[in-house]
């Protein structure tokens, strides 16, 4: 991938960023909010974890946020609003992701701060 942003590990992504309505709306500052693509686990690269599915549901058709539970000390609110940021971001300048890249990396993110999804019985 072509995008470059700090390498930064789980311990930096503990907690959701805080973001303005402004990014909220047009995109965030990629560079702070998305995990560089080569610190994101395997798993989540080949879309092999309960979360990638999500995202591209999200990305799709919308997804209802009551859909998942927030962790222990996670405010689900600031999550959210990180993870949209995230989403709505479209900057063709310099911290342009790869599409694939916020895919990985929201469902990355989202895997960190809430319960994985329940499977749903038929």
């Amino acid at each position: 991938m072509n995008f470059a942003v700090a390498s930064k590990g789980p311990a930096q992504f503990a907690q959701p960023s805080p973001v303005s309505e402004a990014e909220v709306t047009a995109g965030g500052r990629l560079e702070v909010l998305l995990p560089a693509y080569e610190t994101v686990p395997e798993e989540f690269r080949r879309e092999r974890d309960p979360f990638t599915p999500l995202v591209h549901q999200w990305f799709f058709r919308g997804l209802n946020p009551e859909a998942l539970h927030a962790r222990h000390g996670i405010n689900a609110d600031a999550a959210w609003r990180h993870l949209r940021a995230i989403m709505a971001s479209w900057d063709p300048g310099i911290a342009r992701p790869q599409h694939v890249h916020k895919i990985v990396g929201v469902a990355y993110l989202m895997s960190l701060w809430f319960d994985p999804p329940q499977a749903r019985r038929a």
